[in-house]
């Protein structure tokens, strides 16, 4: 694990982003805002627990400004020295954002369990938008465990064409339903993919780009709720009847 110099003086948060299916954009998203955090002035760790190892292989070259470490739970009898690992980590980073793999594991119910905060990434296809309920099931159990100290969960949209809510089809309509609340979508941009090969953030490789823009947005609004952790994100909520959306867009 990386050793920083000394320990931060902020408050340390966690940040676990998942979907139990690949290509939603997770990866993306966990890398881009780990170094939104980092550039914004928090020290911040990224953890990659995916066994494809993207987020690994996206800062191999030591380009980007937040610190990445490979983290991965290899099974149950492991998540107790990840879970002590990572709280020796909270003392040494501001932000901690983990790249959760897309299935079922350890590594998930290990992070649904320690964050502070759980972003969801989907785009508005049926089979992502399906995946995506079979997440937030595993979101509910971790509520359960943590009735007095329950994670903020947000559902982010990606991958959009077009931007606005009503955007692709209808952001709302489709994940409405879902019953949580919508951070502003990240749209399609391929300056992404070149960041990734550039072995840069979206900050560096194409600045000022609608990619840049959305993941700045997307950090401003996490970090308001990180600090003012207002009770409608911070308790367990009812789901909503089927076909009604309960939507709290940010931004």
């Amino acid at each position: 694990m990386p050793e920083p110099r000394k320990p931060t003086k902020a408050s340390p948060k966690v940040i676990a982003v998942g979907n139990l299916k690949g290509g939603t954009g997770k990866s993306t998203v966990a890398v881009n805002l780990a170094c939104a955090l980092a550039v914004s002035g928090h020290r911040t760790l990224l953890i990659d627990t995916d066994p494809q190892k993207s987020a690994t292989l996206w800062g191999k070259g030591g380009r980007l400004p937040a610190a990445v470490a490979d983290f991965p739970v290899r099974d149950l009898n492991a998540a107790g020295e990840w879970l002590s690992e990572l709280d020796l980590l909270k003392g040494r980073y501001a932000r901690i954002v983990i790249d959760l793999p897309a299935v079922v594991s350890p590594a998930l119910a290990s992070g649904f369990l320690v964050a502070d905060m759980i972003i969801v990434p989907t785009s508005i296809s049926d089979l992502d938008v399906q995946a995506t309920r079979r997440t937030l099931l595993h979101v509910a159990n971790a509520r359960r465990e943590r009735r007095n100290a329950a994670p903020i969960v947000l559902v982010l949209p990606t991958q959009l064409r077009r931007r606005g809510w009503f955007g692709d089809g209808g952001i709302k309509a489709q994940l409405g339903p879902l019953g949580e609340p919508l951070l502003p979508p990240i749209r399609y941009d391929p300056a992404f993919g070149a960041a990734y090969k550039a072995g840069r953030w979206i900050g560096d490789a194409a600045r000022g780009g609608k990619g840049h823009r959305d993941i700045m947005e997307l950090f401003k609004a996490t970090e308001a709720m990180l600090r003012d952790r207002i009770g409608f994100f911070a308790q367990p909520r009812p789901q909503p009847a089927a076909g009604t959306a309960l939507v709290r867009p940010v931004g």
